[in-house]
């Protein structure tokens, strides 16, 4: 507490909150009542945060002190509102190996609220560690997706994974695409595609190009990697295309059709 007083009044005043926090996590019935009134002392000297929040925050560690992880989740799902406090919250649970609370703190935000995209993503992070443990298979497959469609890269493994392990990735394989066509940069993407082996998706993805920034990164993936993606032909093939893509482009164009005399020598 002397050190919260001590940096109480500067920039690292957020610290506070989150130490505050954590020591109401340790409480009885009387220290509850000194971490409270600290809160609401705190409260005061930010405008950073929605009214009542620290106070709300704290008091859902001063609940899990005293009746345990379930009350706290009730508690947090009715009264907390600022989404870093949740999101400390519910790995509070985690740690505490309190799953199923964090399950349903994570869901009922994520569910019934209008979440920032930085905190929905970390809260599917949560979510996916949470599933993991419980051995929720379709739940971490789905929410990995959707990590994915938030342009999380890494999701996609996780999915691809998830999905071939629960035997329906030929199912899911169509939506994945979908998604990785709208969100993620054709650079990036076609590297996944390439390094999956997903050479007829990678072929799709190309055909869809339309824009000059999209037909020079396809070309400069091409000069990286793709030159090198003899299976089946699929380098030439994808050259091929690359030839239409690139008619108006005469610079472009050239490097493409250089592209392919190396391959065929």
């Amino acid at each position: 507490m002397q050190y919260i007083n001590k940096f109480a009044y500067n920039k690292n005043i957020e610290v506070c909150f989150d130490m505050l926090y954590f020591a109401s996590l340790l409480t009885n019935k009387e220290s509850a009542s000194i971490i409270s009134q600290a809160a609401v002392k705190l409260q005061k000297h930010t405008k950073h945060t929605l009214p009542k929040s620290i106070l709300n925050y704290v008091t859902a560690g001063i609940i899990y002190a005293d009746k345990g992880s379930d009350d706290m989740a009730d508690y947090v799902c009715k009264n907390v509102k600022d989404y870093h406090c949740i999101s400390n919250i519910a790995y509070t649970c985690i740690l505490v190996d309190k799953m199923e609370c964090a399950e349903k703190i994570l869901e009922f935000f994520l569910n019934n609220k209008k979440i920032p995209k930085h905190f929905k993503l970390s809260f599917y992070q949560q979510l996916q560690i949470v599933y993991s443990f419980l051995q929720n298979e379709k739940k971490y497959a789905n929410i990995a997706k959707e990590r994915f469609a938030l342009g999380d890269k890494s999701a996609y493994f996780d999915a691809i994974d998830a999905y071939t392990s629960l035997g329906i990735y030929e199912q899911e394989k169509s939506e994945l695409h979908n998604i990785a066509c709208r969100q993620v940069p054709i650079y990036d993407y076609c590297s996944l595609l390439a390094d999956n082996k997903e050479f007829k998706l990678l072929m799709d993805r190309f055909n869809m190009i339309k824009s000059t920034k999209d037909i020079s990164e396809a070309v400069k993936f091409m000069d990286d990697k793709g030159i090198a993606l003899y299976d089946d032909k699929t380098n030439e093939k994808l050259l091929n295309i690359l030839v239409e893509k690139t008619k108006n482009y005469k610079k472009l164009a050239a490097h493409v059709k250089s592209l392919l005399d190396l391959i065929t020598i």
